[in-house]
């Protein structure tokens, strides 16, 4: 599986193989570096790349966020669904 990178001006910031570090490493940037995931986010970089590796579901609910606190918190609900009453 391909890796996803997160760059800012060139240099590899951050990376991700799978959704859980996805995830760690977008909650980490919204604090050290938010306008290189919010760049990510709204370019649809991370949507593309989870459809690369086949997490179409996700993806989907990513098309059109461009927010990263949407995208972070979609991520989280995707991975730890809430229980059904």
């Amino acid at each position: 599986m391909e890796s996803f990178y997160f760059r800012s001006y060139d240099k590899i910031i951050a990376t991700a193989n799978n959704v859980n570090e996805l995830l760690d490493a977008m909650e980490k940037l919204s604090s050290s570096n938010p306008e290189s995931l919010k760049y990510h986010v709204a370019n649809k970089d991370i949507y593309n790349w989870l459809n690369y590796i086949d997490e179409k579901k996700l993806a989907a609910k990513l098309r059109n966020t461009k927010d990263p606190k949407k995208a972070i918190a979609s991520i989280k609900n995707y991975l730890n669904p809430k229980p059904k009453k």
